[in-house]
């Protein structure tokens, strides 16, 4: 479960301190003194943005998703770390076959899979301007992608016996 308080919003604190609960929120935690001691990154170079997906799937390996029911209708959203403004780190919790409308984020970011299969889909747009599918992947547990603020894109539940869990690390533009 989840603690929050004004500025994070750290997963498992609520369940029983210790064990794989406290090595979560330690690990969130780690994550966000790292990722901030890097300043601004809505201009995050593509090496930085794969060593920031690198850090996403350390944080995902100590994620304990088997607790995590999903919603009845859409999709579920656990915000583990934010930081207003800027970034945030959130569990998205997805029942077999359930997705997300497609959409962009107005920002780059990345996403790890913890459990389950998270189909991601990728949109472009046709002369007409409608959205048209333009690739398609399964990113079973540990693996992950990276994506630019303009790719327009689509997780899923793709796993029919079990939850999707994934951790979606979203950066917001930088505004003058």
């Amino acid at each position: 479960m989840l603690r929050e308080n004004k500025k994070a919003v750290i997963y498992g604190a609520s369940q029983a301190t210790g064990g794989a609960q406290a090595d979560e929120g330690a690990a969130v935690a780690r994550f966000a003194a790292r990722v901030n001691a890097l300043g601004p990154l809505s201009q995050a170079s593509p090496a930085l943005q794969a060593c920031l997906l690198e850090e996403v799937k350390s944080v995902a390996r100590r994620i304990d998703g088997s607790a995590e029911a999903g919603a009845a209708s859409g999709y579920d959203r656990r915000v583990l770390y934010e930081d207003p403004g800027h970034w945030s780190l959130a569990a998205i919790i997805l029942r077999p076959g359930q997705e997300t409308d497609p959409h962009d984020h107005g920002g780059w970011g990345c996403a790890v899979t913890v459990q389950g299969i998270e189909r991601e889909r990728r949109f472009g747009q046709d002369a007409a301007g409608n959205l048209v599918l333009r690739s398609e992947r399964d990113y079973p547990p540990g693996t992950g992608y990276v994506f630019d603020s303009s790719d327009v894109h689509q997780p899923s539940g793709a796993d029919a016996r079990r939850i999707t869990v994934a951790l979606h690390f979203l950066v917001q533009e930088a505004h003058a």
